[in-house]
């Protein structure tokens, strides 16, 4: 006769047998490792179905990549070990795994309310040294696939939820500068160039005003319309011409875009004869609600683009960066 505590001892052993717990633990902690290096190729080769990742969290030609690559250098994990749970039988498991990051939305308010900028935003997240954080806990799923456990995530729906970051930033107000009324443009250039009312174009057309001061050198401009429409569609052919140049623009481009402001500044661009002759182009573009603005040198004269940062000084526009 078999004794209920030997019952109970095979049992137990059966029961640890179907468990792989020391196994998953270790595929979770491969996988947190990666998500913190924001490593989508390493990913992808933990997941059951890992097709697709790198396309879906391509940053290499955002905008934001030195942003997200500050954020993601913050990045920590833990697993709770206690969470862990595992059937080689049912070929399923489950971990909870919490991810650590700086705190980009508080350190966002806490730079844009004092007047900074994406620059200033960015060197505000890397210098945070893990003193505001903000955590974001997933249970991660397994399957048992070709003798080893793989994460299963639909859709990347975990991924999502981590990198979250990624679809709220570029929906944050990145311009930080108010519309210029007509009277402060005006006053604007005449601080900053001394240039008087009869020394600029004044011209009223259908659904807005022009204002226009060119020298051959210099070129600044305030259109104002009478619908917002109007002027997102201009600067949005000001962003798309410039970002079909036949020339590197990486180190000298630098713009936000969002459905009712942005900016897009030029530092010394030397694009040859393909739209200004052979001199480099600096200065910048300046959309806000239903204006307008450029202020543009094209010229390698250091007092002509000093010019320009006085006016865009006096104006309370971004410089080139």
């Amino acid at each position: 006769m078999i004794s209920a505590l030997l019952v109970a001892s095979m049992l137990m052993t059966l029961s640890g047998c179907d468990s792989d717990n020391r196994a998953v633990l270790e595929v979770a902690d491969e996988y947190a490792q990666a998500v913190t290096s924001f490593n989508c190729e390493d990913i992808a080769d933990l997941m059951d179905n890992g097709e697709g990742i790198e396309d879906e969290f391509n940053t290499d030609e955002s905008k934001f990549r030195n942003l997200y690559k500050a954020i993601t250098g913050s990045f920590t994990y833990s697993i709770d070990k206690n969470s862990i749970a595992s059937s080689k039988k049912n070929r399923e498991a489950r971990a909870d795994i919490t991810f650590s990051c700086v705190d980009y939305e508080m350190i966002y308010h806490e730079v844009f309310d004092e007047g900074g900028d994406l620059e200033a935003y960015i060197n505000a997240l890397d210098e945070n040294n893990g003193n505001s954080t903000y955590d974001v806990k997933v249970t991660v799923d397994f399957v048992f696939e070709n003798d080893k456990w793989l994460v299963k995530d639909d859709s990347f729906k975990d991924l999502h939820e981590i990198y979250g970051f990624m679809e709220q930033i570029p929906d944050y107000p990145w311009v930080n500068f108010k519309k210029l009324s007509e009277e402060e443009f005006e006053e604007a250039l005449f601080t900053a160039i001394k240039v008087g009312n009869d020394e600029y174009n004044r011209n009223k057309f259908t659904g807005g005003l022009e204002l226009d001061y060119f020298t051959g050198n210099i070129w600044i401009m305030y259109h104002t319309y009478d619908d917002n429409q109007s002027a997102y569609d201009e600067f949005k052919d000001i962003v798309d011409q410039y970002n079909a140049m036949q020339v590197d623009t990486t180190d000298y481009i630098y713009y936000v875009f969002t459905d009712n402001e942005g900016y897009l500044t030029v530092n010394n661009l030397d694009v040859g004869k393909e739209m200004v002759g052979d001199y480099s182009m600096y200065g910048g573009y300046y959309f806000k609600e239903n204006t307008v603005i450029y202020a543009m040198c094209y010229t390698d004269y250091i007092n002509e683009h000093e010019k320009i940062d006085d006016f865009l000084k006096n104006a309370g526009l971004p410089q080139p960066h």
